[in-house]
């Protein structure tokens, strides 16, 4: 099923998009907010992001905490 924009949020001057696919789990654009830090080529600070140790620590933990969620 195709991603659906459900709303916008404006945060310091950028729009930041907010898309479901069955209106029970909802994504934040990640791209939309790198365009803060580099509006012309936002994958740049993407980029940066997942290379940094903390982020993947984050993730790390992210799943392990999803993997512990019941049903």
């Amino acid at each position: 099923m195709a991603k659906v924009k459900s709303d916008t949020l404006h945060v310091q001057g950028i729009n930041v998009g907010i898309y479901t696919e069955d209106y029970q789990n909802e994504y934040i654009s990640l791209t939309d907010i790198a365009r803060y830090r580099n509006s012309d080529d936002p994958r740049f600070a993407i980029q940066n992001w997942m290379r940094n140790r903390n982020t993947i620590e984050f993730l790390g933990l992210w799943e392990t905490f999803l993997k512990m969620k019941p049903d």
